[in-house]
C-alpha cells in the first residue's frame, strides 16, 4: 500500500471527537422521548386510579372527603291506582310541571253510576219493606187489643214479635244500604284526581293498579336535599347531624350548607361499573356504598337532578380540606361523576 493510500483511511481525530459526544447526546434524548411517552400512557391508563390529581385530570373524591351526591326533592308523591277502577283520561305527561289543585287523571265512572242506580232502587224496596212490617205490626196490635180471647191475643204476640224481628232485619239492611250508596257518591265525587302539591311529573305507570308500584309519582319542587354515596370505608366518619358544605361540580364558589338528617346502611347503593373503591373492575376490590342525606338551609337556585359534591365539616368550622364555611350561590349545570374540571386547584372540585 502507498504512503497515500495510507493517509486517506486513517479518520481525522476532530471526526472521532465530534462522534463521541453526539452519540451520547443522541441516545439521551431518545430515553427522554421514550420515558415521555411512558409517562403519558401511564397517565392515561392510572385516571381512574384514586389519589392525588392535578387538575383536569381523574380523581376518586372520596379519597379527599367528598361525596359524590344528586339534588332531588325532599318530599315524593307516589299516587295508588284503584285497581277496581279503570282510568278515563290523563291530564299530565311525564316531565310536566303542576301545580296545587289541578287536574292529574280520572277515573272511568260509568259503572259507578250504574251501580248507584241499582243500588238506590235496592234502597228503595228496603224502605217499603220496612214500611210494609211497620203496617202489618199496627194492625196485629189492632186486633190483639180487640180480642178478648187470650189463646188468639197470645197468637197476635207472636205475629207481632216476628214482624218486629223482620222489620230489624230491614233496618240494618237500609243502613247497609246507605253505607253503599255515599261510597258510590264519593267515588263519582273523587273521579278526578288533583295534584296536593306543587311538582313535576316523574313518571306515569299504566300498568299499575295490581301490586304496589305507584300508578303516578310527583316530585315536589322549591324543597331539595341531597342524596350521595359513602362506601363502607368511609361511612364511619360521618354521622347524622354533622354539618356538611355542597359544593357545585362547576364554580367552585358556589356552595351550600347543610346537615346530614339520615345515613342509610340498612340497604345499599347501586354498584354500577366505576362505583368500585380501586379500578380495574375486580369484584375483590369492590367496596360496598350506602345513601345518605342531606337537608339543606337554602335550596336557592338549586336544580332538580343537579350533580354536587358534598364534604364533611369539622367542629371548629373548617372542612376536612382546611377551608371555612362561606356562602353559596347558584349552579348552572352539571359535571360527570369523578371529574374535576379544568381550573380547580389543589384537586378541589370545582362543580
Amino acid at each position: 500500500m502507498s504512503e497515500m493510500e495510507t493517509h486517506t483511511n486513517v479518520t481525522p481525530p476532530a471526526k472521532k471527537s465530534r462522534r463521541r459526544i453526539i452519540l451520547p447526546i443522541v441516545i439521551v434524548l431518545a430515553v427522554l422521548v421514550l420515558a415521555a411517552v411512558a409517562a403519558k400512557l401511564a397517565g392515561l391508563l392510572d385516571r381512574n386510579e384514586p389519589g392525588p390529581a392535578d387538575p383536569g385530570e381523574y380523581v376518586d373524591v372520596e379519597t379527599f372527603n367528598y361525596y359524590s351526591g344528586v339534588i332531588e326533592p325532599q318530599k315524593t308523591w307516589d299516587i295508588q291506582k284503584d285497581a277496581s277502577r279503570d282510568i278515563a283520561e290523563v291530564y299530565v305527561s311525564v316531565g310536566d310541571a303542576v301545580t296545587t289543585g289541578q287536574k292529574l287523571f280520572a277515573y272511568d265512572t260509568s259503572d259507578t253510576e250504574m251501580k248507584l242506580q241499582q243500588a238506590q232502587l235496592e234502597l228503595d224496596g228496603i224502605n217499603n219493606e220496612i214500611d210494609g212490617y211497620a203496617g202489618q205490626i199496627r194492625e196485629l196490635t189492632q186486633l190483639r187489643s180487640e180480642t178478648a180471647d187470650e189463646a188468639t191475643k197470645l197468637g197476635y204476640t207472636e205475629q207481632i214479635n216476628e214482624m218486629e224481628i223482620s222489620r230489624r232485619q230491614a233496618q240494618l239492611n237500609l243502613q247497609t244500604q246507605q253505607l253503599e250508596i255515599e261510597n258510590l257518591r264519593k267515588g263519582l265525587e273523587n273521579a278526578v284526581v288533583t295534584s296536593t302539591m306543587d311538582g313535576v311529573v316523574k313518571q306515569i305507570n299504566s300498568s299499575a293498579g295490581y301490586d304496589q308500584t305507584a300508578y303516578m309519582t310527583i316530585l315536589a319542587t322549591g324543597s331539595y336535599q341531597v342524596k350521595a354515596t359513602v362506601d363502607e370505608l368511609n361511612v364511619s366518619s360521618l354521622c347524622e347531624g354533622m354539618a356538611v358544605r355542597v359544593h357545585s361540580r362547576v364554580d367552585a364558589s358556589r356552595v351550600w350548607d347543610g346537615t346530614i338528617t339520615k345515613i342509610d346502611t340498612e340497604n345499599t347503593a347501586d354498584n354500577g361499573q366505576g362505583d368500585y373503591y380501586y379500578g380495574g373492575g375486580n369484584p375483590e376490590n369492590q367496596a360496598t356504598k350506602y345513601y345518605f342525606y342531606v337537608s339543606l338551609t337554602t335550596s336557592d337556585d338549586l336544580l332538580l337532578g343537579q350533580h354536587v359534591y358534598v364534604e364533611p365539616v369539622m367542629d371548629d368550622g373548617m372542612t376536612d380540606d382546611g377551608g371555612s364555611i362561606d356562602d353559596g350561590a347558584a349552579d348552572d349545570g352539571a359535571a360527570d361523576d369523578g371529574v374535576i374540571p379544568d381550573g380547580a386547584e389543589d384537586g378541589q372540585p370545582q362543580g
